[in-house]
């Protein structure tokens, strides 16, 4: 992961640890904890989320929580 692959004038840095495995083994636990202070959760998503993490990167997680993050076209319409 570095930008100047593809920009060799960029400034940015590498980036390596965004391409090892995303790794966390306490995700239903975080997420119960969540669920705690009104996130909301299913129990469903919640047993299911350490296979929803099999196979996915730092740089995948990253980009899942940023998507998360930007509003929707309705959100953006309706102020």
């Amino acid at each position: 992961m570095n930008p100047r692959d593809v920009v060799p004038e960029s400034n940015m840095p590498a980036y390596p640890w965004l391409d090892r495995p995303l790794n966390d083994s306490a995700i239903q636990k975080k997420m119960g904890m969540l669920n705690v202070v009104g996130h909301g959760y299913t129990e469903q998503e919640i047993s299911e989320a350490p296979a929803a993490l099999e196979g996915k990167t730092e740089l995948e997680a990253l980009i899942a929580y940023l998507q998360v993050l930007a509003p929707t076209p309705q959100e953006l319409k309706h102020g």
